[in-house]
């Protein structure tokens, strides 16, 4: 079992038989907000607006990833601007399971600026 520390936070993510080693420089909170609104949702009746706001305010490429608590990917989104919208279905079209899920952002190329959980109900 690996530990792997998030922005002062223990995050542990089982995957498969092993435990998920994410690696990543993560910003200072005071560059990106990032929020999500409702939380939990229910994604058989309505979407979550994700927004990202970050504090230079240029307008760079963000991708989203969703992944599921086994570490699995569910959805990838990548937008300009600041808000976008995830209507709990995965790569396929499917509904996601409801449950927990990470939202991960990242801009420039990749590096990580951001977590944060989001619920799916039913």
């Amino acid at each position: 079992m690996k530990h792997i520390n998030f922005l002062n936070y223990l995050l542990l993510i089982p995957f498969a038989s092993s435990i998920l080693l994410l690696t990543a420089s993560v910003a200072s909170s005071s560059d990106i907000f990032l929020s999500n609104y409702p939380n939990p949702f229910d994604s058989r009746k309505t979407s979550t607006s994700i927004l990202v706001k970050k504090s230079n305010q240029t307008d760079v490429g963000i991708a989203v990833k969703i992944f599921d608590l086994f570490g699995r990917p569910v959805k990838h989104l990548e937008f300009f601007g600041d808000t976008i919208l995830w209507d709990g279905r995965d790569e396929n079209g499917h509904y996601v399971a409801k449950g927990g899920y990470i939202c991960v952002v990242s801009v420039d190329g990749g590096k990580i600026v951001a977590l944060r959980k989001i619920g799916v109900i039913h």
